[in-house]
């Protein structure tokens, strides 16, 4: 599961561009099944890059699909944390 302790502590220390998962536990079985489905949903769209846009877009279309809160932490360059909070949430 995601959560801004996680971000807080890979994100600036990393570089990396973002952490992004589900809130809470889910069963392996539906994991199995989650990051194939966004990662299809993004690449279907453009296969060579995935834009924040389209990240955000697709992570509350999976967070419909698998009725679940998805946590997405981004670096950020103007937050003095060096890094941004989104939770996705069912649209529903």
């Amino acid at each position: 599961m995601v959560h801004e302790d996680m971000a807080k502590e890979i994100i600036p220390k990393t570089g990396c561009y973002s952490v992004v998962g589900p809130r809470e536990d889910i069963p392996f079985t539906t994991a199995a099944v989650f990051w194939p489905a966004l990662y299809h949903l993004i690449f279907t769209i453009k296969d060579t890059a995935i834009s924040h846009g389209t990240l955000k877009e697709n992570l509350l279309r999976v967070s419909d699909l698998f009725d679940t809160e998805i946590g997405y932490f981004s670096k950020s360059k103007k937050l003095k944390r060096g890094y941004t909070s989104d939770i996705m949430k069912r649209r529903r």
